[in-house]
């Protein structure tokens, strides 16, 4: 049912337009930018700025763009309601607004409103505007009519003598006599300006208006007046004849709601009705009818069916209000193109959209292939479409390639089919298959035929097979690939030229058929030969009036043949055209070639017949589907001429016809306007900003600051026909070598860089026609220089070249004076630098004559320690001035070093190091000299780790002399710390020693580091060389890095401060490759231990034999104190096939384990958590428990610091890390071996002399302490190792275990021992008995006594004493 019902209407609708004008709409609405869709005003200004009223603002249009102005209430200069009801612009060309809150004026120079008071200063709503010939504004407001007061600015009423309540104005209208006729909301007044009074008007006419709500009021050029009212229709009234017409929905128009009457031209009323447009033709009296058809979706549809207001602008084009639809735009321009396919509306389409090929059969009958739709049979006189289809299961007989009519017998038609070749007859409009051409081998396969016909016969190209001719429907000649006549068998068209018969191939080029000899000739593209074919597709081939070939190719525009030089020359996109591909060509009959393409439709106009043309010799003309094309696409070779010129062109989208000569031209020349000035890309600048304050359409002359030489122009040509097509050309005088820039439709163009000067821009325009504004826009631009160019600054140039001048005139006779004085002080300067240099060689020089004795002294010394190892007095003195000779070394060496680095001889060697590890180290190591002297010694650092690139080897030198000056300046119980840190910028490491000791003046500071300047401290007797600081600071700035010191010096009452801060840069970007060691080992990398192997000697494998033969075979027992877990295992791997090892993983538990276990030697590192290798080595070697046990230390630092200043700490050997494991053992069995030899000191010292041993060491002193108990207790037969034990504080097994380390004799058998020893040197005395002797040794039974002394003596008492005797006696 409502299928049923819609399709009535469409009937009915049709119906009723099949004879009106066709109108095509332009819709503008809120999607294009307008504010609101309801539109009650349209107005176009001075300028022709379109103006729209809506109910949700105002409106400017310049063709793109909209600027829409609302009410703010916090602005009084905005308008004053958003519910706009008029716009008119009045004689002088200003602006009124009419609102639901009175008359607002604009002020165009800043895009501000004046709001119109009424005199009584009441709100009053403004519904229409209109001014009278004398120049007044009138109002038709919802109180009545009003007049605007110009000199007081305000809106006044007018007594119409209005009886009823209701006293709205609708409409206002001047007539011919001057005399304004006001539209009530009942009737109408006539007002008379001159009398100031309402007079009578034409009685029938408010007799049959006086109920009528009059909407609008017009007079045509005869004095006839129309009124439009709200619910009765249209009125018409004749002053001549004084009659009455009415217009309403029973006669004709759409609805009786009308809103506005528009006199379009002496023979037809346009009127504006709730449900449409009506058009009354006055001389015919017929009315037509436009609505809002949205199931249709035709193009001439309005956008809604209520229509509130028409205008006309300049241009002649219609602008339709709307209530919900925007706005309605109806061109002035006639249109170009017809279109004929099946788009919706159409009530005879095509059987298919797409349109192979168009013959003609007379000017009115056309025959249409279609792809897929059969053959269409189009009467254009009656609009009627017949479709043909061949009646078979294969449905590619229904995709016409091309169609040909038979020259012998005009009642039958070549079709071209995708299936084969058919033949149909007009009158039987039955269809006959054409079998002599062979088809191709598969059934699915796309034929495609080109028809050409000529005196010959019918010309046949297929897709596939080559060519052929067809007479008398017989195929007598054939011309293919395998008769080698041709270059491939797939062609694309075909022209007949005289004799020569041309055929283009789909992708091979072009041939030529010589018919008359049979000569055959093939063009091609070669990329080599500029003057050959442009492209290898060829599409069509057309021969023009003048006997000239065009060749249409995919890709490469159109080609223009030369006949006498065989060259081809192209025109394309370099040319003008929007697209290489060519569809299609015809010629009209001004000689101008017309193309079809892929972008529309192009007419090609050539100037000059003489090639190669020049760009200004080919114009080049566009049309697409803006001017009313199909589509922009269109298919090859669907292209027909008409005799009457008519030229017609198959698309994707059915066919566009047009008549060339009738194409119209938009002759309006497009006003100028400029829409946007941006600086520096600002979309707004400052209020204060000169380009703000005024408009700048308004402006003559912008003036820029130098530094804002950065701007953006906008500009928009006022031309509302296809406004997308307009174009714009611009330049800027004043800027060199400026030349027009034609830039299409871009609208914008900026400037970057001006130099300070004085420039005029221009910019021009052209319609959608191609019609240049000729005269163009000019904005002059003046950019300021800066203010160091202008005139004053010039003055203030000369001013101060002046006083320069003055100035040096006296600075040169001022550095005369200097230069001697300078003169003087450089000689002398020099001299001490002389004697400088010389003393410093002086002592570098006696420093290298002092090394070589020095070392000849060490040697002897080294081996005289190694000889006396044993005696400890003697290793003591040896051992100091070893100690000595080292520092005076070091000292030497420093000296040395020095000078290197004056000389840049001293490489450096960087490697990537934690530097918290490797600094703690090092202050670990002062802790013993530290804590000697009571000085509390700190480390802290923020991070456990801090990676630094540094040279291991200088950087403890750095710390060794600015640690060790702190440990040497600061008194007993004073503070020093080491911080180690990132600095704030993190761009730096930091090492600060900080210390509170004696201070160092302010006047010294600034030489702190001049080599031989030591610190003279009046408070402290220690004397320095002043090397190390020197020497200290050299070897930081071959970091890179820096050296600060503070200082403050210690008074009577107060400590001093000094606080030495070391700053290193972090990463290695600023190192070069020669400052970086690759062959760095890092000594927590336990690959770097196993990676080191020294074959040992067979001589140290003889050694090791010997001295476990001296341990009677027993295994040692090794205790490994370590934190690396790795290094650890690699030690405990090592030494297990000679060792007991016992594992300790810090100080804590190696100390613990130490004295739980005994073992024979332990092996500790440095760096450990908990307790540090220095302080367990303390705590064993202070310990009367393990004193004796040797300590080898590991460290990460050379062991010459552990040697220098006092820092021992106990440890026998110190190996570096990662250490020689060979060299490592080797000083573990030295150690041993050392032990071995310590036994037999102590025996044979004991044996000697038990009371005078000579005591130095702990152990010396362990024993001496041991020997004076039993001594003083050597009568006594009771004393036992329990009394020993208590004596000395150890318990039983520890002082069994001491005992036979440094003895080899249990703690019964050292007793014993010592009383044999005690008794042997009574003997010797001869002055008491045996038994006196036994019993005064501790021995009661002298039969026991005489037993153990010759076991121990191999005499008997007796015999020992005689032995002696007889010695003495010798």
């Amino acid at each position: 049912m409502n299928r049923f019902i819609q399709s009535l209407i469409l009937l009915l609708f049709f119906v009723q337009n099949a004879h009106a004008q066709v109108l095509e709409f332009r819709h503008i609405s809120i999607d294009n930018g307008l504010s609101q869709n309801t539109v009650n005003s349209i107005a176009q200004d001075k300028n022709g700025i379109i103006w729209v009223g809506t109910l949700g603002g105002l409106n400017k249009f310049n063709g793109y763009d909209f600027t829409v102005f609302t009410h703010n209430e916090r602005d009084s200069k905005s308008i004053s309601h958003n519910r706009v009801n008029v716009v008119f612009i009045d004689k002088d060309g200003n602006v009124w607004i009419g609102t639901d809150d009175g008359l607002n004026f604009y002020n165009p120079s800043d895009d501000s409103f004046n709001h119109i008071p009424d005199a009584a200063n009441q709100r009053y709503f403004v519904y229409c505007v209109t001014q009278d010939r004398a120049g007044n504004i009138w109002l038709g407001t919802a109180q009545g009519l009003k007049r605007l007061n110009r000199k007081k600015n305000r809106v006044e009423d007018v007594d119409l003598n209005i009886t009823n309540i209701n006293k709205r104005v609708q409409s206002i209208y001047e007539d011919d006599k001057g005399l304004l006729w006001i539209g009530l909301a009942k009737g109408f007044k006539i007002y008379d300006v001159s009398k100031q009074k309402a007079v009578q008007g034409p009685r029938n006419l408010q007799a049959r208006l006086s109920s009528s709500w009059i909407q609008s009021i017009k007079q045509t050029k005869n004095n006839d007046f129309w009124f439009a009212t709200e619910n009765d229709g249209v009125f018409s009234y004749h002053q001549k004849e004084n009659t009455i017409l009415s217009y309403n929905k029973s006669n004709g128009i759409l609805s009786n709601t009308v809103r506005d009457i528009f006199i379009k031209d002496d023979q037809h009323i346009w009127m504006a009705t709730k449900m449409g447009l009506n058009i009354l033709n006055l001389a015919s009296g017929k009315i037509t009818g436009h609505s809002y058809a949205p199931k249709l979706s035709l193009e001439n549809s309005l956008s809604h069916p209520s229509v509130k207001c028409i205008f006309r602008d300049r241009s002649g084009n219609i602008w339709l209000g709307t209530y919900s639809g925007g706005i309605n735009l109806i061109y002035n321009f006639s249109k170009i193109f017809s279109n004929k396919g099946i788009a919706q509306g159409d009530q005879e389409p095509f059987s298919n959209k797409e349109v192979n090929a168009i013959l003609g059969d007379g000017n009115k009958k056309f025959w249409i292939a279609t792809d897929g739709g059969g053959l269409n049979c189009w009467n254009k006189a009656v609009d009627n479409v017949e479709v043909y289809k061949y009646d078979n299961d294969n449905v590619l007989y229904h995709f016409i390639k091309d169609v040909a009519v038979d020259l012998l017998d005009s009642n039958k038609l070549w079709i071209g089919s995708s299936a084969g070749i058919l033949v149909f007859d007009k009158n039987s409009k039955k269809f006959k298959e054409f079998k002599d051409i062979q088809k191709g081998l598969n059934v699915e396969f796309n034929h495609d035929y080109k028809f050409l016909n000529s005196k010959y016969g019918l010309w046949v190209a297929t897709n596939y097979n080559g060519l052929h001719l067809i007479k008398n429907n017989i195929v007598v000649k054939s011309y293919t690939l395998a008769n080698k006549k041709l270059v491939s068998n797939n062609i694309s068209c075909l022209l007949l030229q005289g004799n020569n018969l041309w055929a283009g191939y789909l992708l091979s080029g072009l041939s030529r058929i010589e018919l008359t000899t049979g000569r055959i000739s093939s063009y091609a593209f070669d990329k080599k030969d500029l003057h050959s074919l442009s492209n290898n597709s060829v599409s069509c081939l057309f021969n023009d009036s003048k006997n000239r070939l065009w060749i249409g190719t995919n890709g490469g525009g159109i080609n223009f043949f030369d006949e006498k030089t065989k060259r081809f020359y192209p025109i394309n996109s370099q040319n003008g055209l929007a697209n290489n591909t060519i569809h299609a060509i015809e010629e009209d009959s001004q000689g101008a070639l017309w193309v079809s393409t892929n972008k529309g439709i192009f007419k090609i106009l050539l100037k000059n017949n003489k090639f190669p043309l020049a760009d200004k010799d080919i114009e080049v003309t566009n049309y697409t589907v803006l001017d009313g094309l199909q589509s922009n696409q269109f298919i090859s070779g669907s292209s027909f001429k008409n005799k009457n010129g008519e030229i017609f062109f198959g698309g994707i989208n059915g066919l566009s016809s047009f008549m060339p000569e009738k194409i119209a031209y938009n002759r309006e020349i497009p006003n100028i306007i400029f829409t946007d000035f941006k600086i520096l890309n600002r979309e707004k600048v400052d209020l204060n900003d000169s380009v703000n304050q005024k408009m700048v359409d308004f402006q003559k002359e912008i003036v820029l600051q130098y530094d804002e030489s950065y701007f953006t122009i906008k500009y928009a040509a006022l031309n509302y026909i296809f406004p997308e097509r307009n174009s714009y050309a611009y330049k800027l005088d004043g800027l060199s070598m400026d030349n027009w820039h034609y830039v299409k439709n871009q609208r914008e163009v900026t400037y970057t860089g001006l130099e300070p000067g004085e420039y005029t821009f221009l910019v021009k325009a052209a319609n959608n026609s191609g019609i240049w504004n000729n005269l163009p826009r000019q904005l002059k631009i003046t950019v300021l220089p800066p203010w160091w160019k202008t005139n004053w600054a010039y003055l203030m140039y000369t001013l101060l070249g002046l006083v320069l001048l003055y100035l040096f005139n006296h600075y040169t006779k001022y550095t005369e004076r200097l230069k001697n004085t300078i003169r003087y002080e450089t000689e002398l300067y020099q001299k001490e630098q002389e004697l400088s240099q010389k003393k410093l060689s002086f002592i570098i020089n006696i420093s290298h004559e002092i090394k070589t004795p020095i070392t000849i002294i060490m040697g002897p010394l080294q081996k005289l320690l190694k000889m006396h190892e044993g005696n400890t007095k003697t290793s003591n003195y040896l051992d100091l001035m070893n100690r000595s000779g080292q520092r005076l070394l070091n000292l030497v060496d420093q000296l040395l070093d020095l000078r290197k680095l004056d000389g840049h001889a001293v490489p450096l060697k960087a490697a990537k190091g934690n530097l918290v590890r490797f600094t703690k180290e090092i202050v670990i190591v002062f802790g013993g000299l530290a804590k000697s002297k009571n000085l509390e010694l700190t480390f802290n650092a923020k991070k456990d780790k801090l990676e630094l690139w540094f040279d291991r080897d200088k950087l403890e030198k750095i710390l060794y002399n600015i640690i060790s000056n702190a440990v040497k300046y600061t008194p007993d119980y004073g503070k020093i710390e080491v911080l180690v840190r990132e600095d704030e910028i993190g761009k730096n490491a930091a090492i600060e020693i900080i210390d509170n000791g004696v201070g160092i003046s302010q006047d010294r500071l600034p030489d702190l580091f001049q080599p031989f300047k030591p610190m003279d401290v009046s408070n402290n007797h220690i004397k320095g060389t002043g090397v190390g600081l020197a020497f200290a600071k050299e070897l930081i700035e071959l970091h890179h890095g820096r050296i600060e010191v503070e200082s403050k010096e210690a008074s009577i009452e107060n400590r001093g401060y000094t606080k030495f801060s070391v700053k290193i840069p972090l990463g290695a970007t600023y190192l070069g490759a020669d400052e970086l060691d690759n062959e760095y080992l890092v000594s927590e990398d336990i690959s770097n231990y196993k990676s080191i192997a020294i074959k040992q000697q067979s001589s140290f494998r003889e050694r090791k034999k010997a001295i476990k033969m001296a341990n009677h075979n027993e295994r040692f027992t090794m205790l490994l104190v370590e934190d690396n877990p790795d290094v650890i295992d690699f030690l405990a791997d090592s030494f297990e096939d000679d060792f007991d090892i016992i594992k300790g993983f810090d100080g804590s538990t190696g100390l613990k384990e130490a004295l739980e276990r005994m073992p024979d030697i332990i092996i500790s590192d440095v760096m450990m958590p908990v307790m540090d290798g220095i302080e367990l080595c303390n705590k064993l070697k202070s310990n009367i428990i393990t004193s004796h046990i040797p300590v080898v230390l590991l460290t990460a630092r050379s062991p010459m610091i552990f040697k220098l200043e006092g820092l021992e700490n106990g440890a026998d050997e110190y190996v570096t890390k990662p250490f020689n494991f060979d060299l490592l053992e080797a000083k573990v069995w030295n150690l041993l071996e050392n032990r071995q030899k310590m036994k037999l000191r102590y025996q044979k010292e004991i044996t000697l002399q038990p009371t005078n041993t000579t005591i130095s060491t702990f152990d010396d002193k362990f024993l001496a302490s041991v020997m004076k108990y039993i001594e003083d207790n050597i009568a006594e037969e009771s004393l036992n190792v329990e009394d020993l034990s208590s004596y000395i504080g150890m318990s039983r097994g520890n002082l069994y275990r001491k005992l036979k380390v440094l003895t080899s004799k249990s703690p019964v058998e050292f007793i014993r021992y010592i009383r044999l020893k005690r008794a042997a040197q009574l003997l010797k005395q001869h002055k008491m008995y045996i038994n006196e002797v036994s019993y005064m040794v501790g021995f009661q039974n002298v039969t026991y006594f005489r037993k153990c002394f010759k076991e121990e003596f191999g005499y008997t008492p007796t015999g020992f004493a005689k032995t002696e005797e007889e010695t003495e006696e010798d």
